[in-house]
């Protein structure tokens, strides 16, 4: 063995861990804003939800979290035309991406049942 095996061998997880680092920091550079912060509606309103992406992300997401249970997936927008709409969703619950970057998430008749944390997210 060369004894310059053992410093390739540095050098090589030195750059991984380079490319992790900096993968990392390009994924954080995304701009996601969801607005209004905070809402409460009565029963049977309308809750219109907002998102905000700068990055031209193809997929969007909306999800929803109820105290004591997992975080559920609803909706997956993607690209402009093609919503994934989970099974036990309610016909209550619909979506529009009018560009790229914005995405609504419209709640009508609100019940009880809808009382929750709805976040949004993206995706390449």
């Amino acid at each position: 063995m060369s004894p310059s095996c053992p410093e390739t061998t540095m050098e090589t997880k030195l750059l991984g861990w380079l490319a992790i680092c900096l993968l990392g920091t390009g994924l954080t550079d995304c701009s996601v804003l969801q607005t209004p912060r905070y809402l409460v509606k009565g029963i049977g309103e309308v809750a219109i939800l907002k998102c905000n992406q700068d990055h031209n992300y193809d997929d969007m997401y909306w999800y929803q979290h109820k105290p004591g249970q997992e975080l559920k997936q609803l909706l997956r927008y993607f690209k402009l035309t093609d919503v994934t709409k989970e099974k036990d969703i309610s016909e209550n619950f619909q979506v529009a991406r009018p560009n790229i970057n914005f995405c609504y998430l419209n709640i009508s008749s609100l019940s009880l049942e809808d009382s929750a944390t709805y976040l949004c997210s993206v995706s390449l």
